[in-house]
């Protein structure tokens, strides 16, 4: 029953929206918090974030490792296998996740309000103490090579790949892939130390 030509009709009411109150502290250490406090569910979503990603690989590292070193923080770490902190945070009914982008690495962490104590002890040890272990080192190499063949074969993830080398041109921070992914040679040369050199500069 809309009449096109005279254009969208009005909209009479818009619900009203409320948002947290944003509250801010440092701690000791120097990390900056952000808190949004909503008491509807008893969840606490965290994100953890560090200022590296994949330019941080134009700074003389080899191109893959930022995102490389940040999908393994939690193939092992600490007293925890790989599959220990999948088991362990299953139990605890939470979620954690690491991810990268251009310029960023960031561990997040659903948690039930109840278990946020040991859910918290699990990403500490994921952020401070990866194993790097060389077992897990070479699985993911295989996958990652494995997706950097299909970034390859694809024309969006193509063009990721090709253009920023041309247009920000070679030592530009961002003259990198931008999938992150680095190249297949690049990956195959990662070894344990670089990626505890990436661990150790930046997070």
């Amino acid at each position: 029953g809309v009449d096109r030509k005279t254009g969208l009709p009005a909209v009479p009411t818009s619900p009203d929206l409320t948002f947290p109150a944003i509250e801010e502290a440092t701690l000791g250490n120097g990390v900056k918090i952000v808190l949004a406090n909503r008491r509807t569910v008893p969840v606490v979503n965290i994100s953890l974030q560090f200022d590296a990603g994949y330019a941080s690989d134009a700074t003389g590292a080899k191109l893959g490792a930022a995102a490389f070193a940040g999908a393994m923080l939690d193939e092992g770490a600490g007293r925890r296998t790989a599959l220990e902190i999948a088991e362990e945070l299953e139990g605890l009914g939470a979620t954690l996740n690491v991810g990268s982008n251009l310029d960023m690495t960031g561990v997040t962490l659903s948690a039930l309000k109840s278990n946020l104590a040991a859910s918290l002890d699990v990403m500490a040890d994921v952020v401070r103490n990866p194993s790097f272990d060389q077992d897990e080192i070479g699985k993911l190499r295989d996958r990652w090579i494995a997706g950097i063949e299909q970034e390859q074969a694809n024309p969006v993830q193509l063009a990721l790949r090709l253009l920023p080398p041309m247009m920000y041109g070679e030592g530009h921070a961002y003259g990198v892939p931008f999938t992150g992914s680095g190249t297949i040679a690049s990956v195959k040369s990662l070894t344990r130390d670089d990626l505890t050199k990436f661990h150790a500069t930046w997070i």
